[in-house]
């Protein structure tokens, strides 16, 4: 299921539904928004959610807008969806999606009273409708449940949660589909004011113990802001607060682009572990052939595109994601499918959450468009510094500023595209920009997957002379020469390229 409905009733989001809607829309689900507002208004506000992927639909279609309290009129409104359609996945606007969903039926369910005046008796979780998954058949009658609602509609106006508990009290009747409230909603309401105040919550309340928030995003799909709550009691939203880091996760302004060939099972395990690791989502997966596609499709990995077949080699893909699916003024980072990890100086892992926007904020500073890092894991060699000039940028990471007004930049070689990249961004925008403190960990000639498997043999890949002079030929020896690699333990004996890290066009000519 990849597609998410939820209702908005309100005239315009408010920053809870934004965030929590971005972090569905980062998880590369589409989402199908409901709104009983202004359709035209609505699509015209200035919400961070709004784009492509956001399909803002007539409520009415549903269910005719009543004169009721919003919540009786949401809970109705669900219900009939649900009862309209055995494939929906419905969702609150203000779950925070942590990673995406399993594909079964479940409901969410939220922790109960075990201790105090309102303790809960014989359970210890209660269902709720934060997130309904009904992917293959109905999970209720629904059509029973909106009439014993309809019936007890008289008394909707003294209690607001009349049509909750008819839901409740079917749900407990099929509890194998009620989650664990760790899962949906690991945040207890009796915690809701440590969302927005504090750094972490821990501790026990009604009987009910709390994990902290390291937990919480390891180990849950989502989390449950008790907008109402914030709303009636009026939190005041601390700077360093669990809801400001919820917040930042979802400000990434940048996409992870990942060419693949054959590798799902090494994707998983090095560079998707690796961005995981970091919080980092906005992935994208480009794939060449039908099989990759549906191989890592069904692996449920990420954003799955799979490039036009006239897009042949790992430069042609490139060009592909730079010229013709990025939008323009994007910031994108091309990573390879085969990445460890990235280290530095230090010997310890990059915080990528905080390096990644910081080397765009310093592309912008200088004007340039094109950066990254070298590919020399070797710490001797590594220096805290940026540099301009004409210095190798390996295609294992590499920084794109989008700007489709600057002269396009294409290249159509299956080898030693990441020269042609170094080359021609220099020469059009007179720097790149690399950052030296820091290397990524890979196998530069992995034979399983990739451009040698992609190539057809290591042996083929490693043949490439006729590229190197073209590229000589292009860009003049004076920027840069071909020479010949010993063999070592990052790799075997071959044709390579140098660049002339002294070279500026100004005072060289070809």
């Amino acid at each position: 299921m990849e597609i998410i409905s939820a209702l908005w009733i309100q005239y315009t989001l408010d920053e809870h539904s934004n965030i929590c809607i971005q972090s569905w829309l980062n998880l590369n689900y589409t989402v199908n928004l409901y709104t009983y507002s202004s359709l035209k208004v609505f699509k015209n506000n200035n919400n961070i959610c709004l784009n492509s992927k956001i399909n803002v639909i007539d409520a009415n279609i549903i269910l005719k807008k009543t004169e009721s309290d919003f919540l009786p009129l949401s809970d109705m409104f669900r219900f009939h969806l649900l009862n309209k359609s055995s494939k929906c996945l419905w969702i609150d606007t203000d779950m925070f999606l942590l990673k995406r969903l399993p594909k079964t039926n479940f409901v969410s369910s939220e922790h109960s009273n075990q201790t105090g005046a309102f303790k809960t008796k014989d359970r210890t979780k209660t269902p709720n409708i934060g997130i309904i998954s009904q992917i293959s058949g109905n999970l209720l009658n629904w059509t029973n449940i909106i009439k014993k609602c309809e019936k007890n509609n008289t008394k909707q106006n003294s209690n607001n949660n009349n049509f909750m508990k008819i839901y409740q009290k079917e749900m407990m009747t099929k509890p194998n589909l009620v989650a664990e409230p760790e899962l949906y909603c690991p945040i207890s309401w009796c915690y809701a004011k440590e969302i927005y105040t504090k750094k972490d919550v821990i501790g026990t309340k009604y009987g009910i113990d709390q994990h902290n928030i390291d937990w919480i995003l390891d180990n849950s799909f989502s989390i449950h802001l008790w907008r109402n709550l914030f709303r009636t009691k009026k939190y005041e939203i601390k700077k360093d607060s669990i809801y400001s880091r919820l917040k930042d996760l979802v400000k990434q302004d940048y996409n992870i682009c990942i060419p693949s060939y054959n590798r799902l099972i090494g994707i998983q395990q090095k560079t998707l572990e690796m961005l995981k690791q970091n919080n980092i989502n906005k992935i994208n997966i480009f794939v060449s052939t039908t099989k990759d596609y549906d191989e890592y499709k069904k692996a449920d990995i990420g954003n799955i595109i799979l490039v036009p077949s006239n897009y042949n080699g790992i430069g042609a893909v490139r060009d592909y994601i730079i010229n013709k699916w990025a939008p323009n003024k994007s910031n994108i980072i091309m990573i390879d499918d085969d990445i460890e990890k990235i280290i530095s100086k230090e010997n310890t892992n990059v915080d990528l959450k905080t390096f990644f926007p910081q080397f765009f904020d310093k592309l912008e500073e200088m004007d340039l468009f094109f950066g990254g890092v070298p590919l020399c894991a070797n710490r001797f060699f590594m220096k805290n510094e940026w540099s301009s000039n004409l210095k190798y940028i390996s295609g294992a990471t590499q920084f794109v500023r989008v700007d489709y007004s600057k002269e396009e930049i294409s290249s159509h070689y299956r080898h030693f595209e990441d020269y042609f990249y170094n080359l021609a961004y220099h020469l059009r925008d007179g720097g790149i920009l690399r950052w030296n403190g820091c290397s990524p960990i890979t196998k530069n000639y992995n034979l399983v997957g990739g451009i040698c498997d992609e190539m057809g043999s290591l042996e083929k890949r490693l043949d490439c002379e006729k590229i190197a002079d073209e590229i000589i030929d292009k860009f003049g020896n004076k920027a840069v020469s071909k020479y010949w690699k010993k063999k070592s333990a990052r790799g075997p004996a071959c044709l390579n390229l140098r660049l002339n890290s002294h070279y500026n066009k100004k005072n060289n000519k070809k």
